[in-house]
């Protein structure tokens, strides 16, 4: 055998989707790959072969060690690399994956796993995990779930040594799609409970228990797994020990046992000081106590700190800009917007793809009375190198009702555009003057724009703006309802009945909420408030009768109509706001409204 040899080992069930693009990830980085298949019925052992895979068959038994363990049996590389199919090689991993395992002395490589939950919305929490080993025959698994490989070499080699890498694995696994689709908490907390009944004083299965308990919201079960691991593990040596407290923290805080909590990172912080995660659990604490100074200071101590050492388990942002993100939201409760703002910039900084921290610049500015000078600010600082970063700012600008900065930045970008993209620009901008109530200079350039009659916005408008005759037929489903009084099922052209048209009625519903929000935020902005009435009353009674009838859900409309409800109170602040501002002594009465602006529930980019 050549030196530096790797084999890639993997077990898999059913994994189509995945396993192309797992394997893709390690092309040219390792030597041969085994898949240890358990028992696919898709085209899973077919795709591995097409890709030079050796695929073995293992009957699965309820023991992801042994399914490991047939794997190597069979691995004739100098080192194994394991993966799972939801899993990818980060390209610069898979560059430098070779180097690696040219290195003389080194019993085993850890790697960051990089893991993508929830919706994906959520951030990315990063653990260093042992990845990559010698192959050796005493080397092998152990554990029915979360199978160890450490244990093993160590027992092996006392001296073994192992080194920390910065090369990525992806891991998608536990994405909300794909724990629904393949219910793997029910498998893990099934094979967890097997495992806590064989080996119950073992603390790292009560410590994967509490997890998943944790991922379901199963909140006394997690915390009482977490106490029984933590009380059965030595604090310094255990790897995992720093994350079985800092998951005990977050469940004493989702419980409102503030006290407790705070007790808990207090002793986390004497045995893991540069632990960045635990400080911000402390500001937390310290919000929930109403201590904003002292929730200041433990947010600049994580942004002193940085992201935390490689061998702690963390999240993608602790220490720069999930910190930068929460010191903005304080500043706001200390009334420090400027700071905020400041803040905000510096968390886009670190992370441009990151939208929460424009919401929020965005809503300071409009709270603040300071709307215009958004594109000032933008263009002061931000840099837009794309069209699509453009598009993305405005659709923020959009959705914050921000539409006089929106005017504003669609005006320079189609001077700033080829002929052929500006009639597009020009449609974007009516609609934004139409919601902005600006309704005069919107029918000059809709003439000029030649909107096409047809669209919904163009009906929207017509209807708002011309209140043409009550005979004509309009197509969009709220103006039917508006105009004629009708039945939700006539409304949308008797297609709200059963059979095969239910799916064009499901595509139809979002856009009635939405016409009716469009149509209420117009009025209200062009201080029509009997058109803002006598919308805002057939919306509710759609509501009413989409509940009644039982055809299909209401809450999005229930919903939007709250968000609506929250913006028209808004406008009334805003307007109470600039009238104060307009008297000689408006300083304590206009910071009142400000305030009460600012914490109104609002769009900030969360999923």
């Amino acid at each position: 055998m050549s030196s530096g040899r790797i084999s890639l080992c993997m077990i898999v069930k059913n994994e189509e989707r995945s396993l192309p693009s797992c394997l893709n990830s390690v092309r040219g980085a390792v030597d041969e790959v085994i898949v240890v298949d358990t028992g696919s019925t898709d085209l899973t052992v077919q795709l591995a072969r097409q890709q030079g895979a050796a695929v073995i068959p293992f009957e699965w038994c309820d023991d992801f060690a042994a399914a490991r363990n047939r794997g190597l049996e069979a691995a004739t590389g100098d080192w194994i690399l394991f993966l799972d199919a939801d899993e990818m090689l980060d390209d610069r991993a898979r560059e430098e994956l070779p180097l690696w395992a040219a290195q003389e002395g080194v019993d085993g490589f850890f790697l960051q796993i990089h893991n993508y939950t929830g919706n994906g919305s959520g951030g990315v929490t990063i653990n260093p995990v042992l990845r990559m080993f010698r192959n050796h025959p005493e080397h092998r698994f152990a554990g029915r779930i979360h199978e160890q490989i450490a244990e093993s070499i160590v027992n092996h080699n006392p001296q073994a040594h192992f080194h920390m890498t910065d090369m990525i694995i992806h891991h998608y696994g536990y994405s909300e799609e794909i724990v629904l689709e393949k219910d793997k908490v029910s498998r893990n907390t099934r094979l967890l409970q097997q495992v806590i009944r064989e080996d119950p004083d073992n603390p790292f299965h009560r410590y994967n228990m509490g997890v998943e308990w944790l991922r379901i919201g199963q909140l006394e079960e997690a915390l009482s797994s977490f106490r029984r691991a933590w009380e059965g593990l030595d604090p310094i040596k255990a790897s995992y020990a720093h994350l079985v407290l800092k998951y005990e923290v977050r469940c004493l805080q989702a419980l409102g046992r503030w006290e407790e909590a705070e007790a808990r990172i207090a002793k986390g912080l004497q045995l893991y000081p540069n632990y960045t995660d635990l400080l911000h659990c402390r500001a937390l604490t310290e919000e929930a106590f109403g201590r904003e100074k002292q929730a200041e200071a433990a947010l600049r101590e994580a942004l002193r700190l940085g992201p935390a050492p490689d061998l702690y388990h963390t999240e993608e942002g602790i220490g720069t800009y999930q910190t930068y993100y929460l010191l903005g939201l304080n500043a706001e409760k200390r009334e420090a917007l400027d700071e905020a703002v400041d803040c905000y910039v510096k968390a886009i900084r670190c992370k441009p793809s990151l939208t929460p921290p424009l919401y929020r610049i965005f809503r300071i500015m409009q709270a603040a009375l300071q709307e215009e000078h958004i594109p000032e600010l933008l263009q002061a600082r931000f840099s837009f190198s794309t069209p699509e970063s453009t598009w993305k700012v405005i659709h923020i600008l959009k959705e914050c009702g921000c539409y006089s900065s929106v005017i504003q930045m669609l005006h320079q970008l189609e001077r700033e555009s080829p002929p052929h993209a500006r009639k597009q620009i020009r449609v974007h901008r009516v609609e934004a003057m139409w919601k902005a109530g600006e309704w005069k200079q919107a029918g000059r350039l809709r003439r000029k724009a030649h909107m096409p009659s047809s669209s919904s916005l163009s009906e929207l408008m017509s209807w708002s703006m011309d209140r043409r005759s009550k005979d004509e037929l309009y197509q969009d489903p709220a103006i039917r309802l508006l105009q004629n009084k009708l039945s939700l099922s006539e409304a949308l052209g008797g297609r709200a009945e059963q059979g095969a048209a239910a799916a064009a009625t499901r595509e139809e519903i979002p856009q009635l909420w939405n016409s009716f929000a469009s149509l209420c935020q117009a009025a209200m902005n062009a201080k029509r408030q009997e058109l803002f009435s006598s919308v805002l009353e057939g919306w509710i009674e759609t509501v009413e009768q989409g509940l009644q009838e039982g055809e299909f859900t209401s809450m999005s409309g229930v919903n939007m109509l709250l968000h609506t409800m929250i913006s028209a109170a808004d406008h009334h602040l805003a307007h109470m706001s600039t009238l104060q501002r307009e008297q000689e002594h408006r300083g304590k009465d206009w910071r009142i409204i400000q305030r009460l602006r600012l914490t109104l529930p609002w769009s900030d980019g969360h999923e």
